[in-house]
């Protein structure tokens, strides 16, 4: 995802939106041949078979009351809490309902402390090393999460997302699919705070039109056949080789 350094590979594949082949010309071999773009994005078949039972479902979510949280599998500064104590604060100050996922893995970095969170609060619920994550993003109405691969696997299933960015690597992507109407950006792991994330669930949670374009636009950033046409490259490129 980072078009800075050299590779030997035969095929380079770089699924960063906006990436073009001649950013990586000087840094492969001439022989490689040079994928790019969003309609390589690779996910696992369930994303794609569940896309339109999520597209019938986006058009009647409304009010939002179910968000995810989804910040990476180690999340080394705890943005989680962040996130969630952020949450906290909206739902104190306008008396919204919402209750909140957190997707999380048995490797993160304060994984106990958020498990103590969600302990003292009803409205946090917790899915360590989750093996349903389509139907998860499925079953919820809006995310809070890193731009990273997950971020495909959101926009596969139409969720609007209050996107944050992990490592430099992301900063691409979050900006591609801010500019597309399919985020929200928060910023930087380390800006998150309680305002910011109050104003942005504000902004989200009081239009059903602005909510809805999110979706929409989540749908058109990844329609999540990328696995089958990387295969079809393969397949056309062994028979040529």
């Amino acid at each position: 995802e980072l078009a800075n350094r050299r590779h030997p590979p035969d095929v380079r594949l770089d699924l960063t939106p906006g990436r073009q082949a001649d950013g990586y010309r000087h840094l492969v071999p001439p022989e490689c041949r040079v994928f790019t773009g969003k309609q390589y994005m690779l996910l696992r078949p369930e994303f794609e078979e569940m896309r339109p039972i999520a597209m019938e479902r986006r058009e009647h979510t409304w009010p939002i009351t179910e968000v995810l949280i989804a910040m990476g599998g180690n999340d080394p500064d705890n943005s989680c809490e962040r996130a969630l104590s952020g949450v906290d604060y909206f739902r104190r100050e306008t008396g919204a309902e919402l209750r909140v996922t957190v997707l999380t893995t048995s490797v993160a970095n304060h994984l106990e402390a958020v498990k103590s969170r969600a302990d003292a609060h009803s409205w946090i619920n917790i899915e360590v090393d989750c093996r349903q994550v389509a139907r998860l993003l499925l079953n919820v109405d809006l995310a809070i999460g890193a731009s990273g691969s997950s971020a495909w696997e959101r926009c596969c299933m139409g969720l609007p997302t209050l996107s944050v960015v992990n490592a430099e690597n992301q900063a691409r992507i979050d900006s591609a699919l801010v500019d597309q109407g399919a985020c929200l950006s928060l910023g930087h792991r380390l800006q998150i705070d309680d305002d910011t994330v109050f104003r942005a669930l504000e902004t989200v949670c009081s239009s059903q039109a602005s909510y809805q374009h999110m979706a929409r636009s989540s749908f058109k950033a990844c329609d999540g056949s990328g696995a089958q046409q990387v295969a079809g490259l393969f397949e056309r490129h062994s028979c040529h080789a």
